[in-house]
């Protein structure tokens, strides 16, 4: 799968999707990428959330937003992954696959996401194609600093 350029287009396009999963890093503001398009749809309500110490992107912090309107699907979870830093291939490995044991448990069955802003952006997608097969739509966007160059 092609990974999507995130923008309020291909937000807008989704269709069949009952589920979107943000990563954000707790050191990383404002948001980029998917999670700004995101934010936008929904007034600001996920800057104003990280603003108030509600939500801060630590490690292992989970959010699940039910929205009625803004979006082309009713469920978000922002997931937390801590300071940005160097990722490897194992560490990658072990996060979508918490991840994703998440979001099953939750009754995901279609799906949207991105590949956190950080490299190595192949990795991220190799394990998301990987561990997100089951659902019956899977969408993966791009980070927005791998079209900048980094």
């Amino acid at each position: 799968m092609t990974p999507l350029v995130p923008s309020l287009h291909a937000l807008d396009s989704l269709s069949g999707i009952d589920s979107l999963c943000l990563w954000l890093c707790s050191d990383e503001r404002p948001v980029r990428g998917l999670a700004s398009f995101v934010d936008w749809r929904i007034c600001g309500y996920l800057s104003r959330l990280l603003q108030s110490a509600h939500f801060q992107g630590e490690a292992e912090e989970a959010l699940l937003l039910a929205l009625e309107e803004g979006l082309p699907c009713r469920r978000v979870f922002v997931l937390g992954l801590g300071e940005k830093r160097e990722w490897t291939a194992e560490s990658i490995e072990q996060q979508v696959k918490k991840t994703q044991k998440k979001l099953r448990m939750a009754g995901v069955s279609s799906l949207a996401m991105a590949t956190p802003e950080m490299a190595p952006e192949e990795m991220w997608q190799k394990a998301c194609n990987k561990h997100f097969s089951w659902a019956s739509t899977f969408v993966l966007f791009r980070p927005m600093s791998a079209l900048k160059g980094g």
